[in-house]
């Protein structure tokens, strides 16, 4: 894991941050697991490419 991120364990999670942004996390919700891949919010360049090649 590089050293920009960190990781924080919770009751029901486990996340990696960048700074206070949480970047990748797993959740253990009511019988399954859900992955949290969050660098779109992260990537405000990201964010508007996929906005404009999205459907309207």
């Amino acid at each position: 894991m590089p050293t920009v991120y960190t990781k924080h364990i919770g009751p029901k999670s486990l996340e990696f941050r960048a700074g206070k942004d949480m970047y990748i996390g797993l959740a253990n919700q009511k019988g399954h697991l859900s992955l949290y891949v969050v660098p779109i919010y992260l990537m405000p360049a990201l964010q508007e490419q996929l906005a404009a090649a999205a459907p309207s």
